[in-house]
């Protein structure tokens, strides 16, 4: 899909870079599964992020929110 499609299809109003053909995240899609409910998808951070830092953005990011996920499940 194209950015604008994706931004459609997301109801999204930013994005300012088309899919990343060589995005670790979503090959090149622009959207991927969310990992806590894999037959739904959603945007990528290459729609986002210049495609030189997307990959390691995601990628941090992604830790970041696993960590914080697993912090407000303690009891």
């Amino acid at each position: 899909m194209t950015l604008t499609e994706l931004r459609t299809k997301y109801k999204l109003e930013d994005g300012n870079y088309e899919p990343n053909p060589n995005c670790k995240h979503c090959k090149g899609a622009g959207e991927r599964p969310i990992k806590s409910r894999p037959h739904e998808m959603t945007f990528c951070i290459c729609l986002f992020v210049d495609h030189a830092a997307s990959d390691e953005i995601g990628s941090m990011l992604g830790q970041l929110a696993s960590k914080e996920l697993k912090r407000w499940a303690k009891p």
